[in-house]
């Protein structure tokens, strides 16, 4: 069975020495990702801003969630023409059935050089299939029969074998992530953004309550690796620093604890983006959401933590309602919702504006960073597939 994919817009307007990698990367991933949900034996090439691919019934999903695949169509005929006359009567023998009784639209794309435009294929065919529908209807029709004329070849297929895909960049071509994982909604949406813009992404998970965090943030994050994270080996790590909090809880109190945490957070994974070559640190922090997610916090946490790398956070700018959206759209939100961020096991109230020189001294009197760095050393390492 052969399948059509449309690139991500941005992929086909690379320079010409980007594009390559770009595609060479694409391809792959693609090739993986069949490999990895049985598809085996598959074919994966691409001509211009399309993506082919002759694989068995169902591929078109699991090629519907490869970073950089704006949409995928299921090819219904294939065939080649000599003239715009055969053309558009091949185009009656396969659409016929397929619009009979039905307002139908025909959308008609065609590259290469011929001596019709595309105007008279969608006028001439659209022409021949009119006596077997209800007539035409650009704005609302109930079948779009879609014709892409590709030199002397020609695709058909309708909007209902279309699979719309995540567009994006592919995996692997913009380096490599560090995610401050817990499982969360907040934190599984910044990977998958991140990752979005072709970034391999692993995981950094940190134990600060209860052990039992680890089983949860697996599965999530397995889940996620599964279905979107493919052409790498994704992985998660795990530092214990149940102790560490425990102490701190004691020196700062509830009202501290909570910054005082973000700042364990991002000691942690700079430290393991340092010795272990990531490029940069992923948060789900949202600008506002909590009260040390304000700016002033979150700029006195990185003067404390100095992080060795950049700190990107991908949901800076959006709403918690934007975050559930988007995770129930990949089908994460009902394991995510069930995770607890380390800040609902802090009681009371917490501290609105935090004193800078309160979590130094802090940091000071538990030797935080150098204890933090030494156990980031030897975390535990989870393979995600």
């Amino acid at each position: 069975m052969l399948f059509m994919a449309s690139l991500a817009g941005e992929i086909p307007i690379k320079s010409p020495r980007t594009r390559p990698r770009f595609e060479e990367r694409l391809v792959r991933n693609v090739l993986k990702a069949l490999k990895r949900n049985g598809f085996i034996g598959s074919k994966v090439w691409i001509s211009g801003a399309r993506l082919f691919v002759e694989a068995s019934e169902g591929a078109e999903r699991v090629i519907a969630r490869v970073f950089g695949i704006h949409r995928v169509a299921k090819i219904r005929c294939l065939f080649e023409f000599d003239d715009l006359d055969e053309l558009c009567r091949r185009v009656e023998e396969c659409a016929r059935e397929w619009v009979k009784g039905k307002k139908f639209a025909l959308r008609v794309h065609r590259v290469g050089k011929h001596d019709f435009t595309s105007l008279d294929v969608a006028r001439e065919a659209g022409a021949f299939l009119r006596k077997y529908s209800a007539g035409v209807d650009l704005e609302n029709p109930e079948v779009e029969v879609f014709v892409e004329v590709r030199g002397r070849r020609v695709y058909i297929y309708t909007n209902h074998d279309v699979v719309e895909g995540p567009g994006g960049l592919p995996l692997g071509v913009e380096g490599r992530a560090l995610v401050l994982f817990s499982g969360s909604t907040d934190s599984t949406v910044a990977a998958w953004l991140i990752a979005k813009r072709g970034v391999e992404v692993d995981m950094l998970h940190l134990i600060f309550m209860d052990k039992r965090s680890v089983d949860v943030a697996l599965t999530i994050g397995r889940k996620l690796a599964r279905e979107w994270l493919y052409g790498y080996s994704p992985k998660m790590y795990v530092v214990d620093l149940r102790d560490l909090v425990e102490r701190a809880r004691k020196l700062v109190g509830n009202s501290y604890l909570q910054p005082m945490l973000r700042v364990f957070m991002y000691i942690a994974a700079s430290s393991i983006a340092a010795n272990r070559g990531y490029d940069t640190i992923i948060t789900g922090e949202s600008l506002g959401q909590t009260p040390s997610q304000t700016l002033h916090d979150l700029r006195v946490v990185e003067n404390l933590s100095s992080p060795a790398v950049p700190v990107i956070r991908p949901l800076i700018g959006l709403d918690k309602e934007d975050s559930v959206r988007l995770s129930r759209k990949l089908g994460l939100y009902e394991l995510s919702s069930k995770t607890t961020e380390f800040s609902a096991d802090v009681e009371g109230r917490t501290v609105t504006r935090i004193e800078e020189t309160v979590l130094a001294e802090v940091l000071r009197r538990l030797n935080a960073r150098e204890e933090i760095s030494r156990r980031c050393l030897n975390p535990k390492i989870y393979e995600l597939v």
